[in-house]
């Protein structure tokens, strides 16, 4: 006699699936397994939908393999707990810590939608040096093997040989030193980049970049001008261009910021680089935030496919299966301002924005425990829209700075991104299926 499950089982409320080429591909999104099903066994599932239990009696093989695949599992699973647990491991057990360094606020471009208050303070020599008494501070604790230096500002570049170069000469050194790997990333326009500099980078394992283009020539030059109203977009392709042939291991993304209306032109950015500097630039597409309520959302996967054909690197897949929202989640991270003032959040007017926290000089931290409580007292994906929805295991909520700026009931759909999770998610099970399994489809 057969002894079928003990335990009643219920189909997870995260299995996704989407059809292509005859078959569906499905995921589950709490196990993260991406497979393959034939017509008849899809059709098999859905006729056991309410009550799984019977498929253990009637289809025992289909059985199995959907538990393996998560795809069914036991009746008393809180699946929503699991998440929120997965959650809070990845935000507080964390091998990694993230500094990101603003040495100035200050830029040499005033794009018209910067969220910043461009002020022409630096960093001076007391804050440099609390930054790397935090550093050794950080990286007494055993349990940190990464530590990745990020610059950002106002535009960094502007004091690479005062700060950027020796900070992350010494940081560096510190690393080297207690045997944690060093990771040296830079979010900068691009355009002072010069010869000297490149002969640096490599020196500093600064080789890491993200630069941005505002859509084709003709509109970033109408966006991003210089102080004397000059176009910047040909220094900017051309200082890429060195970076790529210069520097073995450099890793560049280029974000182009896109309105809808000129979508169709971005395909004239390809010529701005060799075929043989495209494999080390990968495309992130960027519909600037001040459009996201007036713009419909537009389904880029063309323009995404478009590039890839031209050679550029391919943008990396398993970004939904990170774990958490966003680095600004993570508890081993922080953001260090010109004066000292200490942020969770790069996307801010720091000018005008209470600190998270201040940096002493001592480089321990001093959090304002008012403000971090309400952004890891509480998880972004605990508001109402968000408890329900299919998405969440991938999405994990809304933005946490939005959740701490309106509070979890001031959240609005306006704030939600399903639409390019889902884009995201068919463009992922479709790779799957075309690149790994078309000829391994389950029968």
């Amino acid at each position: 006699m057969i002894n079928f499950n003990f335990f009643n089982m219920k189909f997870s409320k995260y299995n996704y699936f989407t059809d292509f080429d005859n078959n569906y591909i499905g995921i589950n999104m709490i196990s993260e397994i991406i497979f393959c099903l034939n017509q008849i066994n899809y059709n098999k599932l859905l006729s056991y939908n309410d009550n799984p239990n019977l498929l253990e009696k009637d289809e025992p093989i289909l059985f199995s393999l959907s538990k393996k695949l998560g795809l069914i599992i036991e009746d008393d699973v809180d699946e929503f707990l699991s998440i929120k647990a997965r959650y809070n491991i990845n935000t507080y057990n964390d091998s990694t810590y993230r500094l990101t360094v603003n040495p100035t606020l200050d830029c040499n471009f005033n794009c018209w939608y910067c969220y910043e208050t461009h002020t022409p303070e630096k960093m001076d020599e007391t804050t440099i040096s609390s930054i790397i008494n935090h550093v050794l501070n950080v990286t007494e604790n055993k349990n940190i093997k990464v530590f990745q230096l990020d610059w950002f500002g106002g535009e960094p570049l502007l004091l690479f040989d005062e700060i950027v170069y020796p900070v992350s000469k010494e940081v560096l050194r510190i690393c080297n030193e207690k045997g944690i790997s060093f990771s040296n990333t830079i979010t900068t326009n691009g355009f002072l980049i010069d010869d000297l500099m490149i002969s640096k980078f490599e020196e500093i394992k600064l080789l890491t970049f993200q630069i941005t283009f505002d859509g084709s020539k003709e509109n970033h030059d109408k966006v991003r001008k210089t102080k004397d109203g000059l176009g910047s977009y040909e220094k900017i392709a051309s200082n890429i261009n060195k970076l790529s042939e210069k520097l073995s291991n450099v890793e560049i993304c280029l974000r182009i910021n896109y309105q809808n209306a000129y979508l169709d032109k971005l395909n004239n950015i390809i010529d701005s680089f060799p075929d043989e500097n495209r494999s080390k630039i990968e495309i992130f597409l960027q519909q600037i935030w001040q459009m996201e309520e007036k713009e419909q959302k537009q389904d880029l996967s063309e323009i995404k496919k478009m590039f890839e054909l031209a050679g550029f690197k391919k943008k990396r897949t398993n970004d939904y299966f990170k774990g958490y929202r966003c680095y600004a989640d993570k508890f081993n991270q922080a953001v260090i301002n010109p004066n000292g003032s200490v942020f969770k959040c790069t996307a801010k007017d720091f000018n005008h924005e209470t600190p998270d926290g201040n940096l002493m000089s001592n480089g321990q931290i001093e959090w304002n425990f008012n403000k971090i409580s309400k952004r890891f007292g509480q998880t972004p994906f605990e508001a109402v829209m968000c408890v329900d929805c299919k998405f969440l295991p991938l999405c994990l909520g809304v933005c946490s700075q939005k959740m701490i700026d309106y509070g979890l009931n001031g959240l609005s759909k306006k704030y939600c991104l399903e639409e390019g999770v889902k884009i995201a998610l068919n463009e992922r099970l479709i790779e799957f299926y075309s690149g790994i399994m078309k000829e391994e489809v389950v029968s």
